[in-house]
C-alpha cells in the first residue's frame, strides 16, 4: 500500500508531467499538502552544495494528482486524472471514467457530469474480492487524451 503515497505532478505551462526521477530538482508535499519545489545547485548531481525553495504560488504552473494506490488490469498505477475503461466483463459492457478526489475518496466520474459512484475504495474491495468480472485500464489521462472524455 506504499503505493498511496506516491504523486505526479503536471507542469501547467509546458503541457508534460514532470521528471520525477531528476536528482537536481525535487517535489515534496509539505504537511498542508501544498507542493514544494527544491532546486539543488552543485557542482554535479551527486554532489548537491545548496537548495533553493521555490517560493512562486505552485497552483499555477503545476497540478498535483495522488496516486490511488490501486493498479489496472495490466499492473500501471492508477491516479487521479486518469482515465479509465470500467469493464464489466459478465455484462459486456463499457464505460469510460475519470478518477477524481471528492470526498475524501478517490472515485469514478463522467466527465462534464455531476454523476459519481462509488468511492474507488470500495471499488477496489469488490473488485479484488467479489467482482472479478470487473476490469479497471488505464487508457489516458485528463491532459493528454481529453478527446477520449469529451463530448
Amino acid at each position: 500500500m506504499n503505493d498511496r503515497f506516491k504523486f505526479r505532478v503536471w507542469n501547467i505551462e509546458q503541457k508534460k508531467y514532470e521528471d520525477l526521477t531528476r536528482t537536481d530538482v525535487l517535489y515534496l508535499i509539505d504537511t498542508n499538502g501544498q507542493l514544494n519545489r527544491v532546486i539543488v545547485y552543485g557542482p554535479s548531481n551527486d554532489i548537491p552544495c545548496d537548495t533553493h525553495f521555490f517560493t512562486k504560488p505552485l497552483e499555477k504552473y503545476f497540478k498535483v494528482e495522488f496516486c490511488t494506490g490501486l493498479r489496472d488490469k495490466n499492473g500501471k498505477l492508477i491516479f487521479e486524472g486518469d482515465i479509465v475503461k470500467l469493464t464489466n466483463t459478465k455484462e459486456c459492457e463499457t464505460q469510460i471514467r475519470v478518477v477524481i478526489y471528492k470526498d475524501c475518496a478517490f472515485q469514478f466520474n463522467l466527465q462534464n457530469s455531476m454523476q459519481i459512484d462509488k468511492p474507488l475504495y470500495c471499488w477496489a474491495i469488490n473488485y479484488l474480492n467479489h467482482y472479478k468480472h470487473i476490469e479497471l485500464e488505464i487508457i489516458g489521462n485528463i491532459y493528454e487524451n481529453k478527446e477520449l472524455v469529451e463530448g
